[in-house]
């Protein structure tokens, strides 16, 4: 099974890995949270609605990074407005989406 988009978690921002044998714990302070994938079909408006709410989320902990989509935000703007533009990574229009949380 395919997905057109990936919603995911950011990696930690700050943590570094030095020359060296590296450790589980080292691999942890990199990506602190068990990843869990799943495949779900959404329509447009649901996958809209996702994007508004993690672009709320813009320079948190909360927000989450976006893969396969173009997706242009502005976090300042009212709720349901956030999202400026929204297309397949390729550009065309989105009518039906896979998105992996």
């Amino acid at each position: 099974m395919t997905a057109d988009a990936i919603v995911h978690g950011i990696l930690a921002e700050r943590a570094t890995l030095a020359a060296g044998p590296i450790t589980v714990g080292d691999i942890w302070r990199i990506v602190p949270y068990d990843n869990t994938q799943g495949i779900c079909h959404i329509t447009e408006a649901v996958l809209r609605e996702i994007l508004e709410e993690n672009a709320a989320a813009y320079n948190t902990k909360s927000f989450r990074g976006v893969w396969g989509l173009r997706w242009t935000f502005n976090p300042q703007a009212p709720d349901g407005k956030r999202t400026v533009s929204l297309t397949h990574g390729d550009g065309t229009a989105i009518k039906k989406a896979s998105v992996s949380p």
